[in-house]
């Protein structure tokens, strides 16, 4: 579970339901996903309560955060 982040997406502006999309992710509390993160981390985004994305990480490029396999 990722907890608030800004998200940025690669190529595209907007993304509407059932396109796949490149994005890339801040974290505003990086320091509560020190050392989960790995390629293949699947993961829901949600509003409120309901779920509007399902993603999978692909890279991580904060060495903090990057799980130790």
């Amino acid at each position: 579970m990722f907890n608030d982040a800004y998200h940025e997406y690669i190529g595209v502006e907007s993304v509407t339901p059932g396109t796949t999309a490149r994005a890339q992710l801040w974290f505003l509390a990086p320091e509560y996903q020190a050392g989960r993160l790995h390629p293949g981390f699947k993961f829901i985004v949600q509003e409120g309560s309901h779920i509007v994305a399902h993603g999978v990480v692909v890279h991580v490029l904060n060495p903090t955060l990057q799980a130790v396999v």
